[in-house]
């Protein structure tokens, strides 16, 4: 602590002179004061002069102290299916306290993670459910250290089976961190006889009368060469079957299935595995032989006409994405077809690709048709963007030649189901770098911009009736070539072209309030997304109003929560913890005394979880990530690793000194009301004196 009074020794010779007046007058006065008061008397009265005087002198009071903020540990408990599965160690509050004890004054901080982290105390330690259906082990990280920042980090340690389900390779962040990683594995090392139903595809829309493919991808653990069946149930009802030998150990087979539907509405398609002989070692677990898929069977289905300039890979490239897409009607039709104007039946959606140019002129029906339709346009240079009506991006100029990644402006279904727009420019990141179409492009008044190169939009919305969506880079089909991280065909690419085409069709399906899970089957411990779009009736966004949702199972047992809004009328929900089988689902939005609006549905909660398809602990993860961390990997099931835990060693590393911030607070007390209340209050109490020892 220190006190600044600049000038005092200037003031000194006044403030003495001062203090030796007020002693001599009161010495003088009659008549004098009685008892203590003799001496009180001038003491206040020197007292105030002395206040008085320095606040003439602008003092200024420095007071200094130092925090000290101890070290954490963070210590992250895979909470997902595969634990138990692999009968990995679930009981770690009696260790933990020990090695609290031992890294002290370091702390130690709980969280339990699988697709996201949540903070547990000591007491919730052996009472975890072991049921999320995800071990999304990057994001958890990262997460953690975003919700630490503020603290003196210094550790994390990593308890778990070491299988990552979800997300990005963790290496790579747990490299580039701070803080050291130290792991302690558990679970079994060696995986046991088991039948694998590991993939299992089919169409979300089917065509009344058209048969449905369903694929199944099968993997067989110490099965090798022994007879199974693979059957297929449609609503319960079993509709096919197929016999067939189970591939060698290490690869996986795939097995074809059909149906036939025969009404329209909502099916629940079932696929299950058996074996079929009793020779040999049974199955660990049935837990991952039974998968479902929510199709919707639809009298035809979504009628979707392309028009393209020319023949070329990004028109190849979008048809071999969308083929997976049975449920669409694939026309292609040249330009010259229309030169009499527009086809007589309106599609359900129209893709453009470099088309129409500057030469093409478009019939007054064919310029109609592109009003009242949704609307999928890929400009590679050559589309004449005066043309088109109602547009999300417009471009002009020479064709692009800055190639860079194209990275996510916001998080959006169409680009992935990342929820956070970081780990989404991540993923991103990585794609084959790709120019604009043109040197100058900007996005239109409303639109939602997607994608962008450095300043340049390249992928646009207008969520207006009919939607539009606008892409224009150069090249699209090299983002399926694969990643610059790794070569092969890269799913993200095809996604994307599914994923556009599903929410421009979206809107023809359903009225101003259009709201859809983001999977029509979820496994157990996997959390349930819903997406809303809001709109007026002219189609512009509604952000104000309150949408709720009600999800109830068929006992009656009802759950509620509210959509957050996200902007540009979109509003987005997460429910996790919810029980398996059939859910029907309504949200109601509502805004003031406006009419209330509503849509319903259903959805599944499958029994599988994909943390079933866990065989064994995955002990290379653990010590490659321990490594990369600069710490230990332990192995809990192992007593001599578990007693070097207990006792804090292999810990060295970590830094538990608390780290000491200096803190300073300074105050001008010239500027300070109280220190002026206690100069009158010094005279107050000398005035009081004086009168009760007559002097007034």
């Amino acid at each position: 602590m220190s006190l600044s009074l600049p000038g005092f020794f200037w003031l000194l010779p006044l403030l003495l002179l001062l203090v030796f007046w007020t002693w001599r007058q009161y010495a003088r006065v009659k008549p004098q004061a009685r008892g203590p008061s003799r001496l009180l008397l001038p003491l206040l009265r020197s007292a105030s002069w002395v206040l008085l005087v320095s606040l003439l002198l602008a003092p200024h009071l420095d007071l200094q102290r130092e925090r000290e903020d101890p070290a954490t540990l963070a210590v992250l408990i895979d909470d997902s299916a595969s634990m138990p599965f692999l009968d990995a160690r679930q009981q770690h509050r009696a260790w933990l306290a020990d090695l609290a004890d031992a890294l002290a004054p370091a702390k130690l901080r709980l969280f339990a993670f699988g697709d996201s982290i949540q903070e547990i105390n000591d007491g919730q330690l052996d009472s975890l459910t072991y049921l999320r259906g995800q071990t999304n082990l990057d994001q958890a990280i990262g997460q953690l250290r975003r919700e630490l920042r503020s603290e003196v980090l210094r550790g994390i340690l990593l308890v778990s089976d070491g299988n990552v389900s979800a997300g990005r390779w963790p290496l790579e962040q747990v490299r580039e961190m701070e803080p050291r990683l130290w792991t302690a594995g558990s679970g079994r090392l060696q995986p046991p006889p088991d039948l694998l139903l590991r993939d299992l595809r089919g169409n979300r829309l089917a065509r009344l009368g058209v048969r449905e493919p369903v694929r199944a991808e099968i993997e067989a653990r110490g099965l090798a060469g022994r007879a199974a069946r693979a059957e297929l149930r449609i609503d319960g009802k079993l509709l096919d079957s197929k016999d067939f030998v189970l591939p060698e150990e290490g690869r996986s087979s795939e097995v074809e299935l059909e149906w036939l539907p025969e009404s329209q509405g909502d099916r629940s398609v079932e696929l299950s595995l058996q074996l079929l002989d009793s020779e040999g070692p049974e199955e660990a677990s049935l837990l991952n032989n039974r998968r479902m898929l929510q199709t919707k069977v639809r009298e035809s289905g979504h009628r979707l006409q392309v028009l393209s300039s020319s023949p070329g890979p990004s028109l190849a490239w979008l048809r071999q994405a969308l083929s997976s897409r049975e449920e669409l009607e694939w026309t292609p039709l040249r330009p010259d077809e229309l030169a009499e104007g527009a086809p007589e039946k309106d599609p359900d959606l129209l893709l453009l690709v470099d088309w129409p140019r500057s030469s093409d002129r478009l019939s007054e029906a064919l310029r109609s048709l592109l009003r009242r339709v949704p609307l999928l346009a890929v400009d590679l240079g050559a589309m004449d963007w005066k043309q088109l009506p109602l547009m999300p991006l417009r471009g002009e100029g020479a064709p692009g030649k800055d190639e860079g990644p194209c990275l996510p402006s916001l998080p959006h279904p169409v680009l992935g189901e990342e929820s956070s727009l970081a780990e989404l420019q991540a993923v991103w990141r990585e794609m084959p770098p790709l120019a604009p179409a043109r040197s100058r492009q900007e996005a239109a008044a409303g639109a939602s911009v997607l994608l962008s190169r450095e300043e340049q939009p390249v992928l646009a919305l207008n969520g207006s009736s009919p939607r539009r969506a606008a892409l224009a880079v150069a090249g699209p089909w090299r983002w399926q070539i694969g990643s610059q991280l790794s070569l092969g065909e890269n799913e993200r690419a095809s996604s994307l072209a599914r994923n556009l085409v599903r929410w421009l069709i979206a809107a023809s399906d359903q009225g101003p309030l259009q709201v859809r899970p983001l999977k029509d089957v979820v496994s157990a411990g996997e959390a349930l997304r819903f997406e809303a779009y809001l709109r007026e009736e002219d189609g512009r966004p509604r952000d104000g109003a309150r949408l709720s949702l009600a999800l109830s199972d068929s006992s009656g047992t009802q759950r509620e929560a509210v959509m957050e809004a996200r902007g540009e009328g979109r509003y987005t929900l997460n429910l996790g913890g919810l029980p398996a089988g059939a859910l029907q689902w309504q949200v109601l939005a509502e805004e003031g005394d406006r009419p209330v609006l509503a849509d319903s549905g259903s959805v599944r909660v499958d029994n599988f979880n994909a943390e079933y398809l866990t065989g064994r602990r995955d002990s290379a993860t653990l010590q490659a990530l321990a490594r990369a961390g600069e710490g230990r990997a332990f192995d809990l099931d192992s007593e001599e690793d578990l007693r070097a835990l207990r006792s804090g060693e292999g810990f060295d590393s970590l830094d538990r000194s608390p780290r000491k911030t200096p803190l300073s607070a300074g105050w001008d007390l010239h500027r300070e009301w109280w220190i002026l209340l206690i100069a009158i209050g010094l005279l107050c109490l000398e005035w009081l004196l004086r009168k009760l020892n007559g002097q007034l």
